[in-house]
């Protein structure tokens, strides 16, 4: 997300043979499920959840932040009988019985299925604190939530801001998602550039799901100290500061794509990315993959700030069955440009990602709607089909998007695939100004800052939701929101966009940066 600042908007808060890094527990498989994203009530309608991590009667006190759901329907989202709910950081902590602070609540946002049953769980972290709400027949709920710190996996006491990112997969090929967890030891609402100097290089925890939920048994750390993981852990590196997790070389077990924004090479920090492995008995360092912008194939040049692997999404965008790795450098330098932004599309394979065939996207093209300046292009990702072709598209967030009058208000471009993948041709601009788009472009509304793709939302048409963190509701200040997107068979955005501010869900009054992050 982006907070204002003085001069603008801050980035809030990517061997012959190695050992299996952790051993996840053996568990039998969950009963058959559609495991449609989202789905917390288990009636076959995705939901969307929200985070809101400024919300509370002390922004950034001992309790604060709140992550609020909007149920799906037939007819979309919050048109069903379910009502939207807010789940603020005192009401987990009260439930839990924990005693502890949790604060931020809202940072980060997972889902996925790391129990038995058929429900969707969400995952969501505020500082140094993940929490876990389960799904049910009723939705999510605090009767089984549970509240995870750095303590929580052995060996934690040196790591440092713990749920920076979330990714959730299933590792070991159990039929039950794990939990990776980002500590990437760099500062919560940092200006961008400006890291702490007290890390350790940055981890990557694993929590296991089970049957009964997402469990410390067998839970370790991953670091670029373990066996058989390129580079070496280095302070600054900020090992864990984005993830995305995916099965890349199609063998049933998920993988995991680490961003090391800040990795140290010759020309300064610039960035890179590692890949782990999953195996039967979870995350191994054996056959882990390495990419930077000096990697043959990989698109760009490696350049002190560019920040490589800040942001990552997986998906299938070249429609072979396999999920392509985006990764995004939202600082690069275009020309003269700053912080202009670009990203990667690297192709998959039998032995996972590969940088053969890789393309490279930015504004600097002239298909490519906007201006290459200071925009942090690729700040947020997101993938699925938005036009109806049965391809995957993918979703830019450029939330530094200047339009007109209106600094800082944010925009999201939109690239769709062909037959050969992924191409900027036809490539689409949105803004709170374009057709379709409720709102209008404001001052730093950070338009774009988050982003998430609602499967089969409205009459099986998906919908794009953006959020706009920075967005004022009257006097309010960051109130913040996300507006919700159906596409039709041109495309985003169809004939209208659905608003979701403060006004239409519970317990969000005032400032509350709504729409920092989606799943």
């Amino acid at each position: 997300m982006f907070k204002r600042g003085p001069s603008g908007p801050f980035l809030a808060a990517a061997l012959l043979a190695a050992p299996v890094l952790g051993v996840l527990p053996a568990s039998a498989a969950s009963a058959a499920c559609p495991h449609l994203s989202s789905d917390f009530n288990g009636d076959g309608y995705a939901d969307v959840a929200a985070g809101a991590p400024e919300a509370g009667d002390v922004p950034s006190g001992s309790l604060s932040g709140a992550v609020t759901i909007a149920y799906g329907a037939a007819d979309g989202i919050d048109t069903g009988s379910t009502p939207p709910h807010t789940f603020t950081a005192r009401s987990v902590v009260e439930a839990t019985g924990d005693e502890g602070s949790l604060g931020s609540l809202g940072y980060q946002i997972a889902t996925g299925y790391f129990d038995g049953d058929c429900f969707a769980d969400l995952a969501v972290s505020g500082q140094n604190r993940v929490a876990v709400l389960y799904g049910s027949d009723s939705g999510l709920g605090t009767d089984r939530a549970k509240l995870f710190d750095k303590s929580s996996i052995e060996g934690g006491e040196t790591r440092i801001w713990f749920g920076d990112a979330l990714a959730a997969g299933d590792f070991d090929g159990d039929g039950l998602d794990d939990l990776a967890i980002g500590a990437s030891g760099l500062h919560w609402n940092r200006e961008v550039g400006t890291p702490d100097t007290d890390d350790d290089g940055g981890a990557v925890g694993i929590l296991p799901g089970s049957d009964s939920g997402l469990t410390t048994d067998g839970a370790f750390w991953l670091t670029q100290d373990s066996p058989g993981v390129p580079g070496g852990a280095e302070s600054l590196d900020g090992f864990g500061r984005a993830l995305a997790a995916a099965d890349f070389d199609l063998d049933g077990r998920a993988d995991l794509a680490i961003g090391t924004p800040f990795e140290a090479l010759s020309a300064g920090p610039v960035g890179a990315v590692v890949v782990v492995r999953g195996s039967a008995e979870g995350l191994t360092g054996t056959g882990a993959q390495w990419f930077d912008q000096g990697t043959a194939g990989v698109p760009g040049n490696p350049e002190e700030g560019d920040h490589f692997g800040r942001a990552l999404a997986a998906g299938d965008l070249t429609g072979d069955g396999r999920p392509d790795l985006v990764i995004a450098s939202p600082d690069e330098a275009i020309g003269q440009i700053s912080s202009a932004g670009a990203i990667a599309v690297l192709k998959s394979g039998p032995t996972g990602v590969s940088a053969t065939g890789a393309l490279g996207f930015d504004q600097s093209d002239p298909q490519i709607p906007g201006e290459a300046e200071n925009d942090f292009f690729g700040a947020a990702l997101a993938i699925g089909d938005l036009n109806r072709d049965g391809r995957a598209d993918l979703a830019v967030g450029s939330p530094n998007e200047s339009v007109g009058s209106a600094p800082y208000t944010g925009a999201v471009i939109l690239l769709y695939s062909g037959s050969g993948g992924i191409t900027a041709t036809g490539s689409r601009w949105l803004d709170q100004n374009s057709t379709g788009i409720p709102g209008a472009n404001e001052d730093s509304d950070a338009f774009g800052s988050a982003l998430h793709v609602v499967p089969g939302a409205y009459g099986g048409r998906n919908a794009l939701v953006v959020g706009s963190p920075g967005e004022d509701t009257g006097s309010a200040q960051d109130s913040g929101a996300f507006t919700v997107v159906p596409g039709d068979a041109a495309g985003i955005p169809g004939p209208t966009g659905y608003f979701f501010g403060p006004s239409r869900l519970p317990d969000l009054p005032g400032r509350t940066d709504l729409g920092s992050s989606l799943g």
